[in-house]
């Protein structure tokens, strides 16, 4: 796992623990206001305390699911590298296979020559 995403996933496990925490405040803060209010200012406060929590869950969600979207971005990504490097391996193995191939042609050829001198006295004909 690439560090980009251990820190995506830091930062979503990071919200979802903002986003709980802010549900459970929410949950604090209602269960005081009925507690305390009798009357029509207190279901006010109330009303306006839910939709200001109500609006900060909205943007913590969407901040959410922006990091959850680069999140996979980034994970297909490196899903996509990681296969590409594997292609990419593979070639200079075979490639590697057929330079070593290629050496040992050339090794055989040389010793070839050299035993062919070595017999015939020179490589050059003499006419």
């Amino acid at each position: 796992v690439s560090k980009r995403e251990r820190d995506l996933e830091r930062d979503e496990a990071k919200w979802k623990t903002k986003l709980e925490e802010k549900r459970k405040e929410l949950g604090d803060i209602e269960r005081k206001k009925i507690a305390v209010s009798d009357g029509s200012s207190g279901l006010d406060l109330l009303k306006d305390i839910r939709a200001e929590h109500a609006e900060t869950i909205e943007r913590m969600t969407n901040e959410l699911n922006k990091w959850r979207e680069k999140f996979y971005e980034s994970r297909k990504d490196y899903e996509e590298q990681q296969a590409r490097h594997g292609e990419l391996q593979s070639k200079m193995e075979r490639e590697k296979e057929v330079a070593e191939a290629y050496q040992n042609e050339i090794v055989s050829l040389q010793q070839t020559f050299v035993e062919y001198v070595e017999e015939n006295g020179s490589c050059v004909s003499s006419e």
